[in-house]
């Protein structure tokens, strides 16, 4: 199996999961103002889904809890703290199979021959640097296709959305892959976020 088709398969599945799961999103969420839609993903991108915020749900985990003393920055720019997570989840079966194909050929050497002489005497390092950049480019495509198709185009969606990439405990890697997929396809008013929040998780990753 060659890379190149794994890659084409899970960005277009997950483009597809994604545009599938938007009209929903839309829908159930009417009321509210939805200001970030990211690829949720575990640890390794082994899974794939959505989380979205709003600005209701957000203000209400703030009031609802003050004795945590959470900065509202926090609770707004990390999925760790949202309410809507893994919506529809059942729509990202095919990206998931196909998950599961990539990872038993990096394990397995199940590419095809050019392919897997690249991971010839390779240690784990580079495997996992590998994976990163693999899931890196499939996101910013899909996000690409994504705003393209102007999926996101209209209410309960705000204009500037924060878009990109979650992780429930985001990992060195994790937080190198929210950085890198965030300077490629949100504005430069979220991005800045994005840089600050990082530098608040790399500072929190080292207490």
């Amino acid at each position: 199996m060659k890379i190149v088709d794994l890659e084409n398969s899970i960005a277009e599945k997950l483009f597809v999961a994604m545009g599938t799961c938007i009209p929903l999103i839309r829908q159930e969420l009417a009321n509210e103002t939805i200001y970030a839609f990211t690829v949720f993903c575990a640890s390794g991108c082994t899974s794939m889904g959505v989380a979205v915020s709003t600005r209701e749900s957000v203000a209400d985990s703030i009031h609802e809890n003050p004795a945590l003393d959470i900065p509202s920055d926090v609770i707004q720019m990390n999925a760790a703290e949202w309410k809507y997570l893994n919506i529809h989840h059942e729509l990202f079966a095919d990206v998931e199979m196909v998950i599961d194909d990539f990872y038993d050929c990096l394990h397995d050497s199940g590419f095809d021959e050019e392919d897997d002489a690249q991971f010839l005497d390779k240690n784990s390092d580079y495997f996992n640097e590998f994976a990163r950049d693999f899931f890196t480019r499939i996101v910013i495509r899909a996000f690409s296709q994504l705003k393209q198709a102007g999926d996101l185009r209209g209410t309960p969606f705000e204009d500037d959305l924060l878009l990109g990439i979650q992780f429930p405990d985001p990992s060195p890697t994790g937080i190198y892959m929210i950085r890198e997929i965030s300077s490629q396809i949100n504005s430069n008013v979220w991005h800045d976020r994005i840089e600050q929040n990082c530098r608040y998780l790399e500072q929190f990753r080292d207490t």
